[in-house]
């Protein structure tokens, strides 16, 4: 049985709130046994985009908490899960968020964005790169808007560090057992840098892959 992390055992939360504020249910972690001692961590039992970025949104958000969000506008760059990790919560905690993405979003997904309340600005770029999201700060800026910046936000890869990593290193040892590799996805850099340093593997060997390297070396910059 999966019991969801911060409910009783019946999974039942007394509002959303309550059930966002917990870092939703703990994604399961599964042995491939097809593939010897593999093991998979199923992020997309995330509830609102189906994907670990639901948890990057929280660790982003979680410093405005404090204070009221409601009509605060929220501006953020993304090609896809981070925009729907946002509009949902914009739902939950009353911002306004508008989605900035390239012309190359899916049309499902700028469906399912407006469907939650997003605005959404499709610029004619290919990618989201430094110049991409520098310029969605100044937008930001202009408006007085609040802008996360996955991209180079330290929260990212510290929330994935001390959450996510921490939540693997306990599901391995629970069934006796410590991770040698890991394989994911690169995205911002904020994931595979958090989680790597929370399972005590070397860096060096991720540093020349992930996109985003400024953040990568604030992060070990503060954390030395």
């Amino acid at each position: 049985m999966l019991v969801f992390a911060g409910s009783d055992g019946n999974n039942v939360f007394p509002s959303v709130v309550d059930f966002i504020s917990s870092f939703y249910p703990t994604p399961p972690l599964v042995r491939l046994d097809r593939f010897g001692d593999v093991w998979a961590k199923l992020e997309f039992f995330n509830p609102l985009s189906r994907s670990i970025k639901d948890r990057t949104v929280q660790f982003l958000l979680r410093k405005y908490l404090s204070n009221d969000l409601r009509d605060r506008l929220v501006f953020e760059a993304s090609s896809g899960n981070v925009a729907i990790s946002l509009a949902a919560l914009a739902n939950v905690y009353g911002f306004k968020y508008r989605a900035y993405t390239t012309k190359h979003l899916p049309e499902a997904t700028e469906v399912l964005l407006k469907v939650l309340g997003a605005e959404v600005v499709r610029v004619d770029r290919d990618v989201i790169d430094e110049e991409f999201w520098r310029w969605v700060n100044e937008e930001a800026v202009r408006s007085g808007a609040i802008n996360l910046n996955q991209f180079e936000n330290v929260d990212n890869p510290e929330g994935h560090y001390y959450v996510t990593g921490e939540e693997i290193v306990r599901q391995f040892r629970s069934v006796g057992k410590v991770p040698r590799v890991l394989i994911a996805g690169i995205g911002t850099g904020g994931h595979i840098t958090g989680i790597a340093r929370s399972l005590g593997m070397s860096l060096a060997v991720f540093m020349s892959l992930v996109l985003s390297l400024r953040q990568v070396v604030q992060y070990l910059a503060l954390s030395a």
